[in-house]
């Protein structure tokens, strides 16, 4: 990814230690040499969390073979 002409990631900061399953709100705000500006509305955020194993399993090749 290439950013805008004068664009850095200098500042930022990172949540860390989400739970997996929990919704979270951030808000967010651009800072550069002027100062920081007004916060966004919050957006929701559901943390991913690891899926279950798959059920019913069966063999692609045998049910493609089957046509």
């Amino acid at each position: 990814m290439t950013l805008a002409t004068g664009v850095t990631t200098e500042y930022y900061v990172t949540s860390v230690v989400l739970t997996a399953g929990v919704t979270y709100q951030f808000k967010v705000s651009a800072r550069n040499s002027v100062g920081s500006g007004s916060y966004s509305e919050a957006i929701s955020i559901l943390a991913a969390k690891i899926p279950d194993a798959p059920l019913n399993l069966s063999d692609i090749a045998s049910v493609t073979n089957a046509y």
